[in-house]
């Protein structure tokens, strides 16, 4: 084979599409009777020696991007442990957005509830005619009630959930 490592980045990039948007558990149990099939059955025994290395090498790729999708993917963080509770968050303002009736925070927490947290989170303030791009790049401190951002609501829709994780936001505090 000319181009064995095309072959392993497409595994890989075929492991992280197939956990983002499959279902996780019958994908699994999928890819272990698949896995022991070539690893007992003969099939693959008449091949040549490198053509089965490369093929044992991109299943092994596979489910290498699978785990590592599945993992930033079912990751439970420490504002998510939270959800639902009043939980005092401390960090710096990465950037503001002014909307037409609040302003959107993005603050990189390092602590919630007195305990080391690297996580962002998304404050949303009613502010009236305030400018909150002065924020930006301070220190905050505000206590809020954790809760997760909501999902998908119809299939095939906007997915808010997906979006702000995607932006390494995992948690949407309220703020009283």
């Amino acid at each position: 084979m000319r181009r064995p490592v095309l072959l392993l980045c497409l595994a890989e990039a075929a492991g992280i599409f197939s956990a983002y948007y499959l279902n996780y558990a019958s994908f699994i149990i999928f890819l272990c009777f698949c896995t022991l099939y070539f690893i007992f059955c003969r099939p693959f025994r008449g091949l040549p020696k490198e053509l089965r290395g490369i093929i044992a090498a991109a299943l092994l790729f596979f489910l290498l991007g699978l785990m590592l999708m599945l993992h930033s993917v079912l990751a439970v963080t420490a504002s998510g442990q939270r959800a639902g509770l009043v939980s005092q968050f401390d960090g710096i303002a990465v950037s503001a957005h002014q909307k037409e009736n609040y302003a959107a925070i993005v603050v990189r927490t390092d602590r919630i509830d007195g305990g080391p947290a690297r996580e962002k989170v998304l404050l949303k303030l009613e502010s009236g005619d305030a400018d909150v791009y002065d924020i930006v790049g301070r220190r905050v401190s505000f206590k809020g009630e954790v809760s997760l951002p909501e999902g998908r609501r119809n299939p095939g829709c906007f997915d808010y959930r997906r979006y702000l994780r995607a932006r390494g936001i995992r948690a949407v505090p309220k703020v009283p």
